[in-house]
């Protein structure tokens, strides 16, 4: 069978759909529906041509979870004024470098047409335009020349030091290697891409020796991404998810595997860890010896890991989730579901208010206003599952958002938990983009290369500094200190500083 893989946007990450699978599964349900005898059985008939519909709107669909007009409900901000339209003008450019070109007139353009006299300079006045243009990436071969010397009363040499280098030897520079790593983990840009873009500057290199600076870089950096990883791990909170993540065999497909890239986000910081399963060692690994509360999806394995220790972590869970449930079937159940989602819909406008609210007072707005609402939401849940089809769509959207309902609630207890997962899911578009443009990595160590750098480099996004500056600095500190950290947050300070 033909297995192919499609990328949509949904919410705010992106979801791959295996259409291979789902159209087998497709072509099962028909079968099954066919084989059903039509005067008996109905509740299944109905069942199954609900399933048959939902993997419909999964292969063919569209995959927005914007709930649209006239089934489930408007928008979120239907009743929002959009912003003003800026149009299509010049926007301001504050972090582009500024140079100033003066135009003079020659001395035949500026005879007088009325006089025949030559025109002199109007004082300072100038008319003055922009033009937004472009410095092509240009690769220098700098020939390093170390004076010699020696001593006139011994046969000692000293030779100059030259410049810092990632390997002894070696013939790129550190800048190189950095340039290299944002192009691929920051800008998706495959290996093979950036030679061929080199090639046309005038070098020439192989994707092997790109390759080989990243490793080395990697493996300087790692005191760093220990730092960060420790660092979200001592937060009172911290959002996780797992996305999958390819292991090529040099194109000998039958051999290729799946890894699972997963995701620990903290204020300001993030840390990736790539692993071969996504089981509960994948996750104790990931977790460590963690204590606070875990936000997560309904994956199973945090709540096994939460149960198997004493001092384990608490899990809370993600509302978004649960809203994606209602809406992914409200076609099969308008009704219940636009009820249920102008609930959840209410709880979200509620939190959006709570959030510039210091702690103290967004606990006491979440358990005077927004504990009564989700008291209601799981009370009509109940209530409904007593009418459904036990095996209907809606029945399991419900049995979802009430199996979770523990952790749905931890949110009303602490002012430190949000509502929902979203900022883990988004962390995660950079591996996303990344395993669309060059296909996850080739071997174990590679994977271990992807995480340190995606770690760096969406951990100085969160901080708000540069990943190419900061990476640089990063590298430079380590250069002459291999045991040095330097956090985005104490790059950030410098900058302030300077």
């Amino acid at each position: 069978m033909k297995r192919e893989l499609i990328a949509v946007t949904r919410g705010s990450g992106n979801v791959y759909r295996d259409l291979g699978k789902e159209n087998a599964d497709l072509k099962q349900l028909k079968a099954q529906l066919g084989e059903l005898d039509p005067a008996t059985q109905a509740a299944e008939r109905q069942r199954l041509q609900e399933r048959i519909e939902l993997l419909r709107q999964k292969l063919y669909g569209r995959s927005s979870e914007r709930r649209r007009t006239g089934q489930g409900g408007a928008p979120r901000d239907a009743g929002q004024e959009k912003p003003p339209q800026t149009g299509h003008g010049p926007r301001p450019q504050p972090k582009l470098e500024v140079e100033i070109r003066y135009h003079e007139a020659t001395e035949a353009e500026r005879i007088c047409r009325c006089c025949g006299r030559v025109m002199v300079p109007l004082g300072e006045q100038y008319e003055e335009s922009e033009e937004i243009t472009v410095i092509p990436r240009r690769y220098v071969l700098i020939k390093h020349r170390r004076q010699k010397y020696r001593c006139p009363g011994h046969d000692g040499v000293l030779t100059a030091p030259g410049p810092d280098k990632l390997m002894p030897g070696g013939r790129y520079s550190p800048s190189f290697a950095v340039e290299v790593a944002v192009d691929k983990y920051g800008l998706h840009l495959p290996l093979e891409r950036q030679s061929r873009a080199m090639k046309s500057a005038g070098l020439t290199v192989t994707t092997q020796t790109l390759c080989d600076q990243l490793a080395v870089l990697a493996g300087l950096l790692a005191p760093t991404v220990a730092a960060i990883g420790q660092q979200i791990l001592a937060e009172p909170v911290v959002q996780a998810d797992e996305t999958r993540w390819p292991i090529l065999a040099n194109g000998k497909v039958k051999e290729n595997q799946t890894a699972y890239a997963w995701c620990l986000l903290g204020r300001e910081l993030v840390v990736y860890y790539i692993l071969g399963s996504r089981g509960q060692d994948a996750g104790r690994q990931v977790l460590q010896q963690y204590c606070g509360v875990v936000m997560a999806d309904g994956y199973e394995v945090y709540e096994a890991l939460a149960r198997g220790q004493p001092a384990a972590f608490t899990v809370a869970h993600c509302w978004a989730h649960v809203r994606r449930k209602f809406v992914e079937i409200q076609d099969h159940a308008p009704a219940a579901c636009e009820e249920v989602l102008t609930m959840i819909r209410a709880l979200f406008d509620l939190e959006r208010q709570f959030k510039p609210l210091t702690a103290e007072e967004r606990l006491r707005r979440r358990q005077a206003e927004a504990k009564p609402l989700v008291d209601d939401i799981f009370r009509w849940a109940v209530q409904q599952q007593a009418q459904v089809l036990p095996r209907s769509s809606l029945a399991g959207a419900l049995g979802y958002l009430l199996n979770l309902e523990v952790g749905l609630r931890k949110f009303l207890d602490d002012p430190a938990i949000p509502l929902d997962n979203n900022a883990a899911e988004r962390a995660q578009r950079g591996l996303v983009l990344g395993r669309v443009n060059h296909y996850g990595s080739r071997s174990a160590q590679a994977t271990q290369v992807a995480a340190t750098f995606y770690t760096l480099i969406e951990s100085a996004k969160l901080t708000g500094v540069d990943p190419r500056a900061y990476l640089l600095a990063l590298t430079q500190a380590v250069l002459k200190d291999p045991t040095a950290v330097l956090l985005p947050a104490d790059f950030k300070q410098q900058l302030e500083i300077v």
